[in-house]
């Protein structure tokens, strides 16, 4: 599932960084190594925000491992079935440096939810995300283009974690949100 989100994103990141809990067949493996991406196995513990903080401490020893300064690193979080658009991709760069001028170290990003056909039903299907534009209108069961911003863009610090079982609320020391253009 994470495959689509990686290959959309990489010629925007310095690096990708894939925490999942459960075996990844070879052939999937080779695609992530193909985007020079690091996987890291964490027990589910059926806690999103634990898997999320995860990221987050994967984050921290792969940039000490590679040398880069973590105090500098800003990280795009989501989910498998969360999409960047073009857009935000594009301009993660002139973003994060007005983020760090003015101080903060959270970017919230404006959220575009959409409810496609196959998805959230009680028969079988296999989830694959796709950003917006793969999409064919006749697929789309509703959408809310709302005023909803979430916490995607994320500076680094140690002590920053996910609390909550359900909705991720961050916690760190000094954190200050900006919000993205819309």
């Amino acid at each position: 599932e994470a495959l689509p989100v990686c290959k959309r994103v990489r010629p925007y990141v310095d690096e990708i960084i894939i925490v999942h809990n459960y075996p990844v067949i070879k052939q999937v493996k080779s695609e992530f190594d193909d985007l020079d991406a690091t996987l890291h196995y964490v027990d589910w513990k059926e806690d999103f925000s634990y898997k999320r903080t995860q990221y987050i401490r994967k984050t921290g020893e792969i940039a000490v491992l590679k040398g880069y300064d973590k105090n500098k690193l800003w990280m795009l979080i989501s989910d498998t079935d969360e999409f960047p658009s073009i857009n935000l991709l594009q301009n993660l760069q002139k973003i994060t440096t007005k983020a760090e001028l003015q101080g903060s170290t959270v970017c919230t990003v404006n959220v575009h939810d959409i409810f496609i056909k196959g998805e959230g039903t009680s028969n079988p299907f296999t989830f694959i995300p796709r950003p917006l534009e793969d999409i064919d209108k006749s697929e789309i069961i509703s959408q809310n283009i709302g005023s909803y911003y979430k916490e995607l863009l994320v500076k680094y610090q140690d002590k920053l974690a996910y609390r909550g079982k359900v909705h991720h609320t961050l916690s760190g020391t000094g954190l200050r949100n900006m919000a993205a253009a819309k």
